[in-house]
């Protein structure tokens, strides 16, 4: 038996997918899928509430999103920005031997486009998608340069930080945001490792984060200083 919504929502995946630079209006996907206007709207604003398809603004029409980049090999979201990046967190990860990883915010949800593996045996492994954005570095460092409209969709997600001490209220939590959005590089420092985090901001002025977990009996020295170095010299790189 064909569930038809979900053929619908594949459907739409793939014409986004298949131009991933393109904005499409409501009409143009009803057009091009066979559907009425008004139901391809509401498959839409699910796909756009799951990462699947991402939101230009009020009437400004979609785009593929963060979330179909966790299930295919090749970086389809933001595929320029991604391709530009990966040699670079490649020689980051051979060089510095630590694990380097990607990634942007929608929703209150956490996505990686691409991660590198570092060398070093001992590696502190990030989740590929991180519901709680508040408990880490590159989470926090997205959610203080994002949209107010997005910071709103998190806060009614997830709601208020817990695990963040500093941000468990409202006031707190814009505060705490304001601040980081005055530092070119988040750190977060945990038991027995750090989270670092440092923006990136391309043509498309959406901000996306670097950022990698280094375990504490590494961060120190020149080795510390080499990795925030070069997390700032790719984030510049990128953001050209």
């Amino acid at each position: 038996m064909e569930i038809q919504v979900l053929k619908r929502g594949l459907k739409l995946l793939e014409l986004a997918a298949d131009e991933p630079d393109r904005i499409f209006s409501v009409s143009d996907f009803a057009e091009a899928s066979g559907m009425k206007n008004t139901t391809c709207y509401h498959i839409i604003n699910t796909l756009v509430t799951m990462g699947y398809l991402e939101t230009q603004g009020k009437r400004k029409g979609y785009r593929i999103g963060p979330a179909v980049n966790h299930f295919s090999s090749q970086s389809v979201y933001r595929h320029e920005l991604t391709e530009q990046a990966k040699p670079m967190l490649e020689k980051f990860a051979t060089e510095l031997g630590e694990t380097i990883l990607l990634a942007v915010t929608r929703n209150g949800t956490r996505y990686i486009l691409i991660k590198e593996e570092g060398r070093n045996t001992i590696q502190v492994k990030p989740d590929l998608i991180l519901q709680d954005i508040y408990g880490n570095a590159t989470g926090r460092l997205l959610l203080a340069h994002t949209t107010p409209e997005d910071l709103e969709s998190a806060i009614k997600a997830l709601g208020l930080p817990t695990i963040w001490k500093e941000a468990e209220t409202r006031e707190d939590l814009e505060r705490s945001l304001a601040e980081i959005r005055q530092k070119s590089c988040m750190i977060i420092e945990r038991t027995d490792f750090y989270q670092i985090a440092v923006p990136v901001w391309d043509s498309s002025n959406t901000p996306a984060a670097l950022g990698t977990f280094v375990p504490s009996y590494r961060f120190n020295g020149n080795h510390r200083e080499e990795i925030l170095q070069e997390l700032k010299n790719i984030a510049k790189e990128l953001s050209k």
